[in-house]
């Protein structure tokens, strides 16, 4: 017989927890996110940094522009990811 074992503890553990739960993810695992028409690959920051060539304020400036920017998919309340269609896309139509 499986025993259930039950934890306490407070908030702040909570979400210590959480996050490190969800960067060890986002760090070991291909992410993917199921959007309206098609499957896309999320990828990090420093990976989008690394396709574009740019910089983290850069990056920080292309997510600013309303038309033609890369807008980042939000995690959670301190990690974000870039879709890999929309790079790609936005690498394309700058060429």
């Amino acid at each position: 017989m499986n025993k259930m074992k039950i934890v306490v503890m407070s908030e702040k553990e909570q979400r210590i927890l959480i996050n490190s739960a969800v960067q060890k993810a986002f760090k070991n695992y291909q992410l993917s996110c199921i959007t309206n028409d098609c499957k896309s690959k999320l990828i990090s920051a420093l990976e989008a940094q690394a396709l574009l060539g740019c910089s983290a304020t850069t990056l920080w400036r292309l997510r600013k522009q309303k038309q033609g920017g890369i807008h980042p998919i939000r995690l959670g309340t301190r990690k974000i990811a870039y879709n890999l269609n929309e790079i790609e896309e936005y690498i394309k139509n700058k060429k």
